[in-house]
C-alpha cells in the first residue's frame, strides 16, 4: 500500500494525481496550469520593477486568500465551493 503524507481518512484528497485529473477534469488541469503560469509571469514582472511591485503582488495573493477564507467562514455566505483541484489546502480551498 502506498504511504501518503496525509491521513487517508480525510473526507477529501489533498493531492490528486495528474493522471486522475486528466481523466476526470481535463479542462480544469489546463486552467490550473494557466493560472500558475500567469502568477509566475506576474511575479517575475513585479521582481523586474522593484520592491513596490513585489509588495503589490504579495498583498494581492494574501488578500485574495484571506477573502476566500473569510467568506467560507461566514454562515450567511456559506453557499459556494471551489472545484476539486490538483492541490487542495482544505475541502473547499484550492492552492
Amino acid at each position: 500500500q502506498k504511504m501518503n503524507w496525509y491521513d487517508d481518512d480525510l473526507p477529501w484528497k489533498p493531492l490528486k494525481s495528474v493522471d486522475e485529473m486528466l481523466e476526470t477534469q481535463y479542462t480544469l488541469i489546463f486552467g490550473e496550469a494557466l493560472f500558475i503560469t500567469c502568477a509566475i509571469v506576474s511575479l517575475i514582472h513585479a521582481m523586474a520593477h522593484g520592491r513596490r511591485h513585489i509588495l503589490v503582488w504579495l498583498t494581492s495573493v494574501i488578500t485574495g486568500t484571506a477573502n476566500d477564507i473569510f467568506f467560507m467562514v461566514l454562515p450567511f455566505v456559506d453557499n459556494f465551493f471551489h472545484a476539486q483541484c490538483t492541490i487542495m489546502l482544505t475541502p473547499r480551498l484550492p492552492l
